[in-house]
C-alpha cells in the first residue's frame, strides 16, 4: 500500500525553499555592486535637490564600499565643488590619485582643480612673509615634443601628463626682506638654484625677477613665474619650464618651524654674495708678495667671462713660473684654472676664453668655456719645432714648425690659424690689460680695473 506524504513535510520543504530564496535575495541586494547602484540613485537625488551635505555623506560611504571606483571620486569631487568646498575637492583628488595612480581622469581632474585655484591665488595674494619654506606638495603638468620621448610616436603627436609629488626637504626657498625688497634664494635639489627678488603689484600679485639661474640638469629650463602667500606659514610657487617641452609646476611650501633645514639652508644674502667672501678669502690666503723694488707682485682684475651675476677673478702672479689664474664661483665653491702669464684673452660675456703661451719654440693655444662651475677645454692646439735643439729654418729665416689641432697634425700655420679662428673670434677678443697703462716705475700695468691687493678687495666689496 502506497504511503501518502505528510502535510508537515510539504510545508517544511516549501518553507525551506522560501528561506533559501530569501537569504539569496538578501545576499544579492547587499552585494557591493547592488548597494552602490541603490546609493548612487540616492546621491543623485540629493544632488538634484541641492542637498549637497547629504549627497557628500552618501558618496563617502560609497567610496568606503568601493575604494577603487574612480567615477565615485569624480562625482564626489564635483559635489564638493558645487558645495563651494574647493579645498576638500583637491584633498579628495590627491588621495584618489594615490589610491588609483593609473587613473588618468583623476590626475587630469586634480591638475585642473589645482590650476583653477592656483591662478586665482596668484592674482590676489596675501602678503608674503620672510622665512624658510620647504615643499609639502607639488603638481607638475607637462607637454613634451622632445625626441627622446617621441621615439615611438608620430612627430606631430603631443605628449602630456600630470604628476604629483609630496614632501621634499631638498626643495626649499629662503625669503628675506632687505630695505623693503623681498629677496629669495630657491634651491631645488642638488643641481638647481636661483636667486632673485619679488615685487608687490597693485592687484595683490607679485612680479618675480630671476636674477641668477644655475643648472646641471636643465631639461625643464624652469624658473619662478609667480608666487603667492596662502597664509603666514604657507606659500605657493608657479614655476614655468620651457626646456624640451613645456611644464607648469605648482609647488606648495610650508614655513620651516624647527631645525629641520638648518643643515641645508643658506641665506638669500649669502647666496647672492657668497662669491665675495670666497674671493676675499682666496686673496687674503695668497697674501702680499713683493718684488725687488718693494712693489706688490700680484695683479688682480674682475672680468666678465660668462655674463652672469658673478664676475670671474683674474690674477697674475708676476712671474713666468707663477703664471696667471682665473677663478669662478659656483655652488658655494671657488674653482681655479691656471693660465700662462699674460696668456688670457676672452670674448666678454660670451663664455669663451683663450689661454696661449709657451717658450723655446714650443707653443700652445687652449680654448675654454665655463659650465656648472667647471672650466671645460673645448679645443687645443700646439705648434713648435720637432727638435728645438736643432732648429730648421725656411728661406726667409723663419723656424719651421709642426702644427697640431685637437691632436691631429695640420699642414701649415695658415690652416692652424684658420681652425683657431673658426672656434674663437681673435679680432673681437680682449685682454685684461686692454686700456691699461704701463707704469715704468712700478714695472707693471695699471688702471682700467687692474688692482693690487688692497684695490681688489675694495673692488670686490663695491661690486
Amino acid at each position: 500500500m502506497e504511503k501518502k506524504s505528510s502535510p508537515i513535510i510539504i510545508i517544511s520543504l516549501v518553507t525551506g525553499i522560501f528561506l533559501v530564496a530569501l537569504v539569496g535575495m538578501l545576499v544579492y541586494f547587499n552585494l557591493p555592486a547592488q548597494r552602490i547602484r541603490r546609493m548612487i540613485k540616492t546621491a543623485n537625488k540629493f544632488i538634484a535637490e541641492e542637498n549637497y551635505d547629504e549627497a557628500i555623506l552618501t558618496l563617502q560611504k560609497m567610496i568606503e564600499i568601493d575604494p577603487k571606483n574612480e567615477k565615485l571620486y569624480l562625482l564626489l569631487a564635483d559635489t564638493y565643488e558645487k558645495n563651494g568646498d574647493t579645498e576638500s575637492k583637491i584633498s579628495l583628488l590627491q588621495e584618489a590619485v594615490k589610491v588609483l595612480p593609473e587613473a588618468v581622469s583623476l590626475s587630469e581632474a586634480l591638475g585642473q582643480a589645482e590650476s583653477d585655484v592656483d591662478k586665482s591665488i596668484f592674482a590676489n595674494s596675501l602678503t608674503i612673509q620672510p622665512g624658510v619654506y620647504y615643499q609639502t606638495n607639488c603638481t607638475v603638468k607637462w607637454e613634451d615634443f622632445s625626441s627622446n620621448r617621441m621615439e615611438h610616436y608620430e612627430k606631430d603627436e603631443l605628449l602630456h601628463g600630470t604628476e604629483h609629488y609630496g614632501e621634499d626637504l631638498d626643495n626649499y626657498i629662503v625669503i628675506e626682506e632687505e630695505n623693503g625688497i623681498l629677496k629669495f634664494h630657491w634651491q631645488n635639489g642638488k643641481y638647481f638654484k636661483m636667486s632673485g627678488s619679488f615685487e608687490r603689484n597693485t592687484d595683490g600679485s607679485y612680479s618675480v625677477f630671476n636674477d641668477t639661474e644655475d643648472y646641471t640638469n636643465d631639461y625643464l629650463n624652469a624658473s619662478i613665474t609667480s608666487i603667492a602667500s596662502l597664509s603666514d606659514t604657507e606659500i605657493m610657487i608657479l614655476s614655468i619650464g620651457d626646456g624640451a617641452g613645456y611644464s607648469e609646476s605648482y609647488i606648495t611650501m610650508k614655513k620651516n618651524q624647527s631645525e629641520i633645514l638648518n643643515n641645508k639652508v643658506v641665506s638669500a644674502a649669502e647666496a647672492g654674495n657668497g662669491w665675495k667672501k670666497a674671493y676675499t678669502n682666496y686673496i687674503t690666503n695668497l697674501g702680499i708678495k713683493y718684488d725687488s723694488l718693494g712693489y706688490a707682485m700680484n695683479i688682480y682684475k674682475l672680468v666678465n667671462i660668462d655674463n652672469d651675476e658673478i664676475p670671474e677673478l683674474y690674477i697674475s702672479f708676476g712671474t713666468t713660473a707663477g703664471g696667471d689664474a682665473i677663478c669662478t664661483y659656483y655652488d658655494g665653491q671657488l674653482i681655479e684654472q691656471t693660465l700662462s702669464i699674460e696668456g688670457l684673452t676672452y670674448l666678454e660675456g660670451q663664455n669663451i676664453f683663450r689661454n696661449q703661451g709657451g717658450s723655446m719654440d714650443e707653443y700652445f693655444d687652449q680654448i675654454y668655456s665655463l659650465k656648472n662651475g667647471q672650466f671645460i677645454l673645448l679645443h687645443e692646439g700646439e705648434y713648435g719645432a720637432a727638435d728645438n735643439s736643432q732648429l730648421v729654418f725656411d728661406s726667409d729665416g723663419n723656424p719651421i714648425y709642426n702644427y697640431y689641432w685637437d691632436g691631429a697634425e695640420v699642414n701649415s700655420e695658415e690652416e692652424y690659424m684658420s681652425l683657431l679662428k673658426s672656434f674663437y673670434d681673435v679680432q673681437k677678443a680682449i685682454s685684461p690689460y686692454d686700456g691699461a697703462d704701463f707704469d715704468g716705475t712700478r714695472m707693471r700695468y695699471v688702471g682700467n680695473g687692474l688692482c693690487d691687493y688692497a684695490g681688489i678687495l675694495d673692488a670686490i666689496n663695491a661690486y
